[in-house]
């Protein structure tokens, strides 16, 4: 059986994440749980590090040459960027509780470290069909 992956969290956001810490590392351990059944790839440790929209703005303007803020940014050493304004900003114009949206969030950002990407058609619903499979799998416990 593998072991669970060591999870940080650091919060540089000067906000209040809207969820617990906790509710954040119980869906990761659930997603991997679920992941790790079909994946063989390892990882063994997470930072989920909550930073201001200016700051993730920069990021996303750095690394995906995008100069506009966005929600997560997930990069493959294990450090995942969450914007927890532009998150709650989204969720609100969405109507999706606070919590489910993290949780697709979470599971999203995983999937990209597991090597999953949405850039061609075709990855995207193998991506997108398992982000659902995985929501439902969570959902029902």
């Amino acid at each position: 059986m593998r072991q669970e992956p060591e999870i940080l969290c650091y919060n540089f956001s000067g906000l209040s994440l809207g969820v617990s810490q906790h509710f954040l590392k119980e869906t990761i351990k659930q997603v991997f749980s679920f992941l790790q059944k079909q994946e063989k790839q390892v990882i063994s440790s997470l930072s989920l590090i909550f930073i201001k929209p200016q700051e993730i703005k920069r990021l996303n303007h750095l690394w995906r040459h995008r100069n506009q803020v966005t929600t997560v940014l997930t990069f493959e050493e294990g450090d995942i960027f969450f914007c927890p304004q532009e998150i709650k900003k989204r969720a609100k114009i969405q109507k999706i509780p606070l919590k489910l949206y993290y949780q697709q969030l979470v599971i999203h950002s995983l999937l990209h470290l597991f090597g999953y990407t949405h850039e061609v058609a075709k990855k995207r619903k193998v991506m997108e069909h398992l982000e659902q499979q995985i929501i439902a799998s969570l959902n029902k416990k």
